[in-house]
């Protein structure tokens, strides 16, 4: 018999005679007053053996959410293929400047550096390593529309954040008076968000991170790969292989205010292609 039982069954003794007592006077009141206080200390000896308990309950890892399990494994079974675009900035006047497609398999398909009619930022080229010198004789974005579109063509589009991919593609195709790619697809950030039960801000090197599939580069080809990783795992029910250290990271003022704002807050997560 553990400690804790034996205090129970003291417990429950004590409690079934001051429950059972049935006359009064002086005596019988501090006999009473006795086994109550045995009863507040019982409780307080197995609130003390459960604490520790109710904490190591409070942190174990919530389980990932199956109905997300259930998309990866769908998407998965389908032709699908995993595209990143670089750009010289976040501006809605930014010009495409690297693309790079995934397939299924895990093989590169496309490929391709372009020349913008503009400067990259500062920002852009620390975000995906590219720097003018690398664009200097790169082919136009006229030049390799078709090939970007064959390399899409028949597949099921993984993108971190369709919406920014699609505005810039429309963009793109008004600016040079290109016929539009249309490519069906899904948001690998959306889906993350709610497979980890609305965890928000969750880049995609985060995500990567936390399934076993650091990001080599910063380069276009190792994050199409990293976002075919992050779906795969999620296919697989992975959340996080890191060191239990590592896991122990504190939720931000802002991740907890989306928190319990709740679906609506999920609004605008896809503006973000990183």
């Amino acid at each position: 018999m553990t400690k804790i039982d034996e205090t129970l069954e003291k417990l429950r003794g004590v409690l079934s005679i001051e429950r059972e007592r049935s006359s009064n006077g002086l005596a019988e009141i501090a006999a009473s007053k006795l086994r109550r206080a045995a009863i507040v200390a019982a409780l307080a000896a197995i609130d003390a053996e459960l604490t520790p308990i109710r904490k190591a309950i409070n942190v174990l890892p919530t389980l990932p959410d199956e109905g997300e399990i259930a998309w990866a494994q769908a998407v998965l079974a389908m032709r699908v293929c995993s595209l990143k675009i670089d750009t010289t900035g976040l501006t809605p006047d930014d010009e495409i400047v690297r693309v790079a497609v995934v397939n299924g398999q895990e093989q590169v398909t496309l490929d391709l550096l372009v020349k913008p009619t503009r400067r990259l930022s500062a920002g852009a080229s620390v975000a995906n390593g590219l720097t003018d010198t690398d664009l200097a004789n790169a082919p136009a974005l006229s030049e390799v529309w078709e090939a970007l579109r064959d390399a899409l063509s028949g597949s099921y589009v993984l993108v971190f954040s369709p919406d920014f991919d699609e505005k810039l593609l429309n963009a793109e195709a008004k600016r040079h008076a290109l016929a539009p790619i249309v490519f069906l697809g899904d948001s690998i950030q959306h889906h993350a968000t709610y497979y980890y039960n609305r965890e928000y801000f969750l880049t995609l090197e985060d995500l990567c991170q936390r399934m076993g599939h650091p990001l080599m580069s910063r380069n276009a080809v190792d994050r199409a790969r990293g976002q075919l990783a992050v779906v795969q795992e999620m296919a697989e029910g992975v959340t996080d292989v890191r060191p239990r250290a590592a896991k122990q990271e504190a939720i931000s003022p802002a991740s907890s205010i989306l928190h319990e704002a709740g679906d609506a807050a999920l609004g605008d997560i896809d503006e973000h292609p990183f």
